[in-house]
């Protein structure tokens, strides 16, 4: 019962501090600092508004169910440099991020853009 209270009181604290991160320009970057960028904003509880042009790592952002895309949202998947950061991306992403990704050739170095309203369908709309 202690627990419980315990996480219980951590949630609402959570939810009373979270705050908004808005992506506008985010070219991603290494994988290992990204994610430790996503893990505290996803911490945190920070929606997160993909507002502009979000690619490579930035697509992290994605595990968050607090997310969510405007008509200006710019998605671009591809392979990670490092076979192990595409191992990574993979197996973080969302069911219906991995479905979309092989319906449109895999991660591969060929890059994957996803725009606007087909990004709002993709992660929901803001």
């Amino acid at each position: 019962m202690k627990r419980f209270a315990i996480a219980a009181f951590s949630f609402i604290l959570c939810a009373a501090t979270s705050h908004a991160l808005t992506i506008t320009d985010d070219p991603g970057g290494v994988i290992r600092d990204k994610n430790r960028e996503v893990l505290n904003a996803f911490l945190a509880g920070e929606f997160v508004t993909i507002d502009g042009y979000c690619g490579s790592a930035c697509t992290l952002y994605l595990i968050n169910r607090n997310v969510c895309a405007t008509s200006r949202a710019i998605l671009m998947f591809h392979a990670a440099s490092a076979p192990d950061g595409t191992a990574y991306l993979w197996k973080v992403y969302p069911e219906n991020i991995k479905a979309y990704i092989t319906a449109h050739g895999g991660l591969t170095r060929k890059q994957i853009i996803v725009r606007g309203a087909d990004a709002q369908k993709l992660i929901g709309a803001c």
